[in-house]
């Protein structure tokens, strides 16, 4: 472990860090561009970062995204939900050369002793192999849900027009739809948030589809082996969903997965709920949210 190390609080407004942070995600976090998502303006207050400095260069970072947890009440039915101020942690990492002195854990003491102090639960996503870290900081794992169909689709020859993150217009749309949307279903979901949804559309292969004649905004995403993922849906839900399919897919789909739990009506389609096996998510400070956990994927950090 470095001697001399140097905790700092990076805000939208600590223009003097911006720089080096964006290069340390960058190294840490291969293809991960924050300063495209900052230009535009969608740095908010609800997101800070703890970074540990070192001669100057920041070694690790935790950045921290507050949202409005919203988790179904035991026996209450669907309904009925709680509402709570929730932190989710993301770009979590430490600089290679600084990896295996304990610098990663000495950053999450200090984040989540600030947690506790503000009573926030806080969850976070990570991958498998570090389960035995996040357990032995009190976190406990949670295996997650998916809804998933089998359908043959081809492409529509009158694809849903696509909206760009790039565009000032295409993006007040997408605010207006983030403004209007329902609450998420499931045992643990939160606030839709337009900051999230934008880093995605900004870093990811998600595609942001007008569709319902511009009443609706699905986020989609073509997967490799024929899946088309639904990771989001804004303003109106159809009763029936099968007809729109063919407009969200640019190549010939056997499956489809959600990102969310949708409407009781899309089950009708042949949908199923299955265990997630790709989704490793991390939960402290919060009682074990009821079946089905499916926390909405564009509104992970």
């Amino acid at each position: 472990m470095p001697h001399t190390m140097q905790l700092i609080h990076i805000t939208r407004l600590s223009i003097e860090w911006h720089d080096r942070f964006y290069r340390h995600v960058r190294d840490v976090f291969p293809g991960a561009d924050f300063e495209t998502w900052a230009n535009a303006g969608f740095w908010t207050n609800r997101y800070d970062v703890l970074a540990l400095v070192s001669d100057g260069e920041i070694i690790a970072t935790a950045g921290r995204t507050l949202m409005l947890l919203s988790q179904a009440g035991m026996g209450h039915g669907e309904g009925f939900r709680t509402l709570r101020e929730g932190m989710q942690l993301g770009a979590v990492g430490v600089k290679a050369e600084f990896r295996g002195e304990g610098i990663g854990r000495h950053l999450m003491t200090i984040v989540l002793r600030e947690a506790e102090r503000m009573q926030r639960p806080v969850l976070l996503f990570a991958n498998r192999a570090a389960r035995g870290f996040y357990s032995s900081l009190g976190f406990v794992a949670l295996e997650s849900d998916q809804v998933v169909g089998h359908f043959r689709i081809s492409p529509s020859a009158v694809p849903a027009r696509r909206l760009s993150p790039h565009s000032e217009e295409d993006r007040r749309k997408i605010s207006d739809a983030v403004v209007s949307g329902s609450s998420h279903r499931g045992g643990l979901a939160a606030r839709t948030d337009l900051s999230i949804l934008l880093w995605h559309l900004f870093n990811t292969p998600v595609r942001a589809l007008e569709v319902c004649e511009g009443r609706s905004i699905a986020f989609v995403e073509d997967e490799p082996d024929g899946t088309l993922a639904i990771r989001e849906w804004l303003g109106e839900r159809p009763r029936d969903i099968a007809p729109l399919l063919p407009h969200l897919t640019e190549r010939p789909v056997s499956r489809i997965v959600f990102g969310f739990v949708p409407p009781e009506s899309w089950f009708d389609a042949g949908l199923a709920l299955v265990r997630d096996p790709d989704s490793h998510m991390f939960l402290r400070g919060l009682s074990i949210p009821v079946r089905p956990i499916c926390f909405p994927h564009l509104l992970r950090t």
